[in-house]
């Protein structure tokens, strides 16, 4: 198996900070845009981020 099909069943997975939910909610078109376009699969949130929202 070569390298490039060892690394083509992993998946990029965003861990996503509280920052980056503030931004969204305040309306940062950049962060919209970006989170928009990211499927939900792909989106991982922390308890203590959780914790803080």
């Amino acid at each position: 198996m070569s390298v490039l099909n060892l690394w083509s069943h992993f998946r990029v997975r965003y861990l996503l900070d509280t920052n980056v939910f503030i931004a969204a909610i305040k309306g940062a078109i950049p962060v919209r845009q970006r989170l928009s376009q990211t499927p939900l699969n792909a989106l991982i949130l922390s308890p203590i981020v959780l914790g803080e929202l």
